[in-house]
């Protein structure tokens, strides 16, 4: 699609003229059908028509979409439809992006004046080991992902939350992204001219990112599970109540109705009921069964400007290595190294054992140097068993 023919709303956002202060999800499903063809108008805040293409109109059986981003609103515009990860809408959106392979790409301009030796000083601290003049090296762009899930928590009473990650696949660095901190990034559509990107399997990304999002979700996944089993016992002991009560009036009225005719007997018997309680029983255990489900819906590839400054560190006027730290430009902010031993990005380190540490691996990484250049003790040998005395003859 021309720029001539995007909307006023969304070729100023893509050009550059003004930042995007659209959701995450906003963001993604306009850019997505404004890719497609589609002909966006903005209706107001949180709310957009969208004329669709010949494709997806005769795949989804409707001539346009009136999107409704925003979640607090009690009703629809006509041919209106609420548009969320977990919606009919949404999902429909994420399946057409699937399979075309959309990837939402941005850029953050670089802040003027920005001195990157003093906000290296400034943000790094070191120990026991002394930093010589700093050097800089040229403005690059580095790329961060943004990866974008829809957390779903089984089991009694779903609940449901969406959750954020920037990863820094240099460290790899994960932390969450909440809407706020990137609407206050000033992120602007498409990548810088003249960048291209490295190579790079977003699948191993995801699949690294999962793993950590699993074990950082494990306390909340643990306390929902203790939940369900308390809901699902709850439930059962009140079936079980239930049912043995009615089995037990069961036996009772037959038991009065011996000497009557068969023909007044009730079909209801017990085999039914215990075949009847059976499945409830089974029901409840499987809509209580804890599953934590992790949903990946967007992602977002975000290029970042940043200057690295070179420190020469020496211990007692002997030079014992060089620091290398970034320094993002757009922030003006130091971007935290990752600990040489633990990988976790720290802003203080001490020298120690021949080696950097940050906090958490003080003291632990003398120990395990020594142990590692302690010489290997020979094995001991197995002690000689004792030589029986001989018997005298005779």
């Amino acid at each position: 699609m021309s720029d001539r023919a995007k909307p006023d709303a969304v070729s100023a956002v893509a050009n550059g003229d003004a930042e995007d202060a659209r959701t995450p999800f906003e963001a993604f499903a306009i850019d997505f059908l404004a890719a497609r063809g589609a002909t966006i108008e903005p209706k107001g805040a949180l709310d957009w028509e969208a004329t669709l293409p010949a494709d997806l109109a005769k795949k989804w059986r409707r001539q346009a979409y009136r999107l409704v981003f925003d979640p607090d609103r009690g009703t629809l515009p006509r041919n209106g439809a609420f548009a969320a990860p977990g919606s009919i809408a949404g999902l429909r959106l994420l399946e057409a992006a699937r399979g075309e392979g959309h990837c939402a790409q941005f850029h953050a301009a670089p802040q003027k004046n920005v001195d990157a030796r003093t906000v290296a000083g400034e943000g790094l601290v070191l120990h026991d080991v002394d930093a010589g003049k700093p050097t800089i090296g040229p403005t690059r762009h580095v790329v961060l992902f943004g990866f974008h899930t829809t957390l779903t928590f089984h089991g009694g009473s779903p609940e449901q939350d969406l959750r954020s990650i920037l990863l820094d696949p240099r460290g790899p660095t994960y932390d969450f992204w909440e809407p706020e901190e990137r609407r206050r990034a000033g992120l602007l559509p498409g990548f810088p001219d003249g960048f291209e990107p490295e190579p790079i399997d977003r699948r191993q990304l995801w699949a690294e990112t999962e793993a950590w999002l699993s074990r950082v979700l494990e306390p909340r996944a643990s306390r929902w599970r203790k939940r369900a089993e308390e809901g699902r016992d709850k439930d059962l002991l009140r079936l079980n109540t239930f049912y043995q009560t009615r089995i037990q009036e069961e036996r009772d009225r037959k038991r009065r109705r011996r000497g009557e005719e068969a023909d007044t007997e009730e079909v209801a018997t017990e085999a039914a009921l215990k075949l009847e309680w059976g499945r409830r029983t089974k029901a409840v255990r499987s809509r209580y069964e804890p599953v934590v489900e992790i949903r990946l819906w967007g992602i977002e590839e975000i290029a970042r400007p940043r200057q690295a400054v070179t420190y020469a560190l020496s211990l007692g006027g002997k030079s014992v290595g060089k620091l290398e730290v970034d320094v993002d430009l757009s922030s003006g902010t130091l971007v935290r190294p990752p600990c040489p031993v633990c990988g976790r990005s720290a802003g203080e380190f001490w020298w120690e054992g021949g080696g950097l540490v940050c906090r958490r691996c003080r003291g632990r990484q003398v120990g395990r140097r020594a142990r590692a250049a302690a010489p290997e003790a020979p094995p001991a040998k197995p002690a000689k068993k004792a030589a029986k005395p001989r018997r005298k003859a005779g």
